[in-house]
């Protein structure tokens, strides 16, 4: 990927994040700076949800631009229906462990589903990407 096309994804993910400081400040009840625009309640599930997602975005920014591998979804069919799989995550390991830390609860043992749930996610999120952008860098 292009510097272009890395720069529009890191101004997608610096507009998820400043919708995160609004989030915050509109799931206060006590020291409510301004005027509510949702309830509490509705803020907390929403900052809830793009926080899961501004992490799997940032693990992909950081993979594509340090051009390190991406994971592969491999489908699997079982007899009960289409699995995802995911195959080669040394580098997303590394990935989780630069953006995350050392001691991230997506590398601990008792977790390994999640672990791999969030390796299909951000390979997904970077297919996303890919598809947004085409490669001479214009939005399709």
């Amino acid at each position: 990927m292009n510097k272009e096309i890395i720069s529009k994804i890191k101004q997608e993910i610096k507009e998820k994040a400043e919708n995160q400081k609004f989030l915050k400040n509109q799931r206060k009840t006590v020291k409510l700076i301004g005027k509510r625009k949702m309830s509490s309640k509705d803020a907390v599930e929403t900052l809830i949800k793009t926080t899961h997602d501004l992490c799997i975005n940032y693990i992909a920014y950081y993979i594509l631009k340090h051009r390190l591998e991406i994971p592969e979804i491999v489908e699997i069919k079982p007899y009960y229906g289409l699995v995802y799989d995911i195959k080669d995550l040394t580098s997303y390991e590394d990935a989780v462990k630069h953006c995350c830390g050392e001691k991230c609860w997506l590398l601990d043992e008792k977790y390994k589903f999640s672990f791999k749930n969030s390796a299909i996610k951000v390979a997904k999120c970077i297919d996303e990407w890919t598809k947004k952008y085409s490669e001479d860098g214009k939005e399709e």
